[in-house]
């Protein structure tokens, strides 16, 4: 199996978990230990769009679901080139770099921990299956990332 099929597998493999995490429950919330409620991610964003808390949906929806999905595209669009020397191969791994800094993990993680303060006592979180994909289509999108900008010094791209 050639490199570049090696990078396509790790590819589709991230793009399923990423698809599996924002769809299947990633965590349940226990309020009081009667009531409970699991949510998805796209089911969480629903429910705060339903209540009226639009920032925090938008804010959730660019930075977990349209960041990621672009992220995506440039390194599908990366995996298609053949030269590693053309101006499109070095425009696609600076925009790559500039998006992976703001893409999934950190915003996502500082939503559950902003829910998990917020909660405290009055309710429990149980994690699910949707968050280790969700969680793991973020370390494959990184691995990812790595190999396709591997080699490219800080000279040769206009980061900034």
């Amino acid at each position: 199996m050639t490199y570049f099929m090696k990078l396509k597998v790790l590819f589709f493999i991230s793009v399923i978990l990423f698809l599996a995490g924002i769809t299947m429950p990633m965590f349940s919330l226990e309020k009081l230990l009667v009531f409970g409620e699991t949510f998805s991610m796209i089911r969480g964003i629903t429910v705060l769009l339903n209540e009226g808390d639009i920032f925090i949906a938008f804010i959730l929806i660019i930075f977990s679901l349209v960041g990621p999905m672009y992220k995506y595209y440039i390194c599908w669009q990366l995996l298609g080139l053949k030269s590693q020397s053309s101006d499109r191969y070095d425009g696609l791994v600076n925009r790559l770099n500039k998006v992976g800094k703001w893409a999934m993990a950190d915003v996502f993680v500082i939503a559950i921990l902003a829910s998990t303060v917020k909660l405290g006592a009055l309710a429990s979180i149980n994690i699910h299956y949707g968050l280790i994909a969700f969680a793991l289509s973020v370390i494959l999108a990184l691995v990812l990332s790595s190999y396709l900008t591997k080699g490219y010094s800080m000279q040769r791209l206009d980061i900034r």
